[in-house]
């Protein structure tokens, strides 16, 4: 906090006070704006989800990178996790949810439907990705806490604005390819075998956006 000067015998004295703390505010300021490079770990969320898109969705240079996290140091009905760096934020959730054909025409009526492999899920209209993950194979501890037939995974940019939503726009892009990391790395941790998930990023049917 920029400390409140008193007034001096002498003006000129107090003068140089005040620039002295205005430099120093300045500085301080300077400092936590940030001008160092930001750097990402290679796997985030406790470690959970490879980081490969994540220095795409950041900007280059900013307040350092950190997590928040939530149910992630072992898997439970549902869990989050929060990733700042340079004044933005990633957002991941994992819950049980279910997993049928009625449900899919339900999810996918008003968004815009994705898909990786088999998995289905929809794209909102301020960006939100919602991957459902079938849970085909799975443990007995698995069984225990998922119910219902799947794992939902949903993902968000703060850099993935409303209203550039189309298949030119990068972060988008590194928004699907996060989306599909993160989908393939829970439902493994969540102790789903099967079905394998596609490669590459999630596909994202343009043709029957609302």
């Amino acid at each position: 906090m920029t400390p409140s000067w008193k007034r001096g015998r002498v003006w000129g004295a107090g003068l140089a006070l005040l620039l002295v703390g205005a430099g120093a505010w300045w500085v301080v300021d300077e400092q936590e704006s940030g001008d160092e490079a930001i750097e990402i770990p290679a796997r985030v969320c406790h470690g959970r989800i490879s980081a490969e898109s994540v220095p795409s969705l950041f900007p280059a240079s900013g307040e350092k990178f950190r997590e928040y996290l939530k149910n992630f140091d072992e898997a439970k009905e549902s869990g989050s996790c929060h990733l700042w760096a340079g004044k933005e934020v990633i957002f991941v959730e994992y819950r049980e949810a279910p997993f049928s054909e009625s449900h899919r025409k339900k999810v996918q009526r008003f968004d815009t439907p994705v898909t990786l492999g088999d998995a289905w899920g929809y794209m909102t209209e301020s960006g939100w990705i919602d991957l459902y993950l079938p849970c085909t194979t799975k443990s007995g501890a698995v069984e225990s806490r998922l119910k219902v037939g799947a794992v939902a995974v949903t993902v968000h940019a703060s850099v993935v604005v409303d209203t550039e939503l189309n298949e030119a726009n990068k972060k988008l892009q590194a928004l699907a390819e996060f989306a599909a990391e993160a989908g393939r790395d829970l439902h493994g941790w969540y102790g789903c075998e099967g079905p394998k998930l596609a490669d590459g990023p999630v596909s994202i049917d343009w043709s029957k956006r609302p």
